[in-house]
């Protein structure tokens, strides 16, 4: 027996908010097939690819235990599967060679779906190398490659310092057409949630609700009993907050059983059914091009 499932036309200027509802719907169905059931992502009905959608798509594919085959895959839609790397994500893991690796693609407008150890003695090192990659592709301006430095710093440290995953995974996309760089980093670590159940600075009633353990990491809390760590907690509200204030773009994160959206219209936070989560943490920054020249990252980042 097999399990069809048609995949849903996400177009890259779906909000973001629809692009995680038909993600799920994806997620969803592959998880209720029959254990047994081979499963088949059908693609005849899509044509371009929103870059969260995509890469989620990706990444849950590659963590499932279930064999998901792929059919009706149009020869221009293959070119960009095998492009992006959607079937088995690019090994960055050698920091002598990530920036060689890597520039094969300075002249494209997309980064492929990436794979890197967290270990300390090479995390900086690809870091540094992808930043330098989407700054040069995407010719950002000279007072936002410091921004976009932190912005991706800060979140990739974060699969190193709480995630307790071996390996995260990143993905960018260029869009001329809205002058923005659409970035998606994850992990498959303990979510959020999982790193403050481990660190038991929280008590129980405190943990039972993943949308408000979300809500203070998000307001600056740690799960490092240390001062000043108590201020950063996960980098995320400065992060945020530079983001969409500072620099009118939009924020989301997925973590275990719930998820965080920030953009222009505002901001909200919401659980997902019991049946439905993401194992670890999957991040996207939409990042635009086109901010005052007066922008100061400082001004958001002064709390550190």
């Amino acid at each position: 027996m097999s399990t069809l499932i048609t995949i849903p036309p996400v177009e890259r200027d779906t909000r973001i908010g629809s692009v995680f509802n038909m993600l799920f719907v994806v997620i969803n169905s592959t998880e209720a097939a029959c254990v047994y059931d081979e499963v088949i992502w059908d693609f005849s009905e899509t044509h371009f690819f929103h870059p969260f959608f995509i890469c989620g798509l990706s990444l849950y594919r590659k963590h499932s235990n279930r064999i998901i085959k792929i059919e009706g895959v149009k020869p221009y839609t293959r070119r960009y599967l095998d492009a992006i790397n959607f079937n088995d994500p690019l090994s960055v893991n050698d920091p002598n060679e990530v920036e060689i690796l890597l520039n094969r693609y300075l002249s494209k407008s997309y980064i492929p779906i990436c794979k890197f150890n967290t270990s300390e003695s090479t995390i900086d090192s690809v870091t540094s190398a992808l930043q330098n990659i989407i700054q040069r592709q995407c010719e950002v301006p000279s007072h936002l490659i410091s921004a976009l430095s932190y912005l991706i710093g800060e979140l990739v440290a974060n699969i190193h310092d709480h995630s307790g995953s071996e390996h995260g995974y990143m993905f960018s996309q260029y869009s001329r057409k809205d002058k923005c760089i659409n970035v998606c980093i994850a992990d498959f670590g303990v979510s959020i949630y999982g790193s403050f159940a481990k660190s038991r600075i929280l008590n129980d009633i405190e943990l039972s609700n993943e949308g408000a353990v979300l809500n203070l990491a998000l307001n600056h809390k740690s799960t490092k009993n240390l001062p000043n760590a108590e201020n950063r907690g996960y980098g995320l509200p400065t992060t945020k907050n530079m983001l969409v204030k500072g620099m009118k773009g939009e924020f989301f994160i997925l973590s275990g059983g719930a998820f965080h959206r920030h953009d222009r219209s505002g901001e909200a936070t919401a659980v997902l059914p019991k049946r439905l989560s993401w194992d670890g943490t999957i991040i996207l920054l939409r990042i635009p091009l086109l901010v005052a020249e007066n922008f100061n990252y400082l001004k958001y980042a002064e709390r550190l």
